[in-house]
């Protein structure tokens, strides 16, 4: 069974970017992909940030949305607050962008940087998915 872990671990808006409500974090990972929770308008720039405490083997991350006019969307990881954010390659169709991890790369921190040009985009859901048979139980980050 695959489970959004976006809605278990600590997901928020990465300060001096869009700054966005409780109520749209959680309507970010309610699991509707059809409405959107909020949106982001030309000249505004949505960072999140997803922080999987160390437990996790990420597999896939999906960021669904209705694309702008003219927008980009870039996917980061990185496995400690003290790393460089790494581009994660990824997939972009019209109704989502998906990431999938290698099995050789462990992230602990997603970040998701949504850049608006033109036009707005209606942001509708993160999804970070882990392999279901790969939990690690180590020591936490302070």
């Amino acid at each position: 069974m695959k489970l959004n872990l976006a809605v278990e671990r600590f997901i928020f808006a990465e300060p001096g970017f869009k700054a966005l409500t409780e109520a749209q974090l959680v309507a970010l990972c309610n699991g509707d992909v059809t409405t959107n929770a909020f949106t982001v308008a030309a000249g505004e720039t949505l960072s999140i940030i997803c922080d999987m405490a160390a437990r996790y083997k990420i597999e896939s991350v999906v960021y669904f949305r209705a694309r702008a006019t003219v927008d980009t969307i870039t996917v980061y990881g990185r496995q400690s607050t003290t790393e460089q954010w790494s581009v994660l390659p990824a997939v972009h169709t019209v109704t989502a962008t998906t990431v999938t991890i290698a099995d050789t790369s462990v992230y602990r921190y997603v970040r998701i940087v949504h850049s608006v040009t033109s036009g707005s985009a209606g942001i509708k859901e993160v999804e970070v998915y882990s392999q279901d048979s790969v939990i690690v139980f180590g020591s936490e980050e302070q």
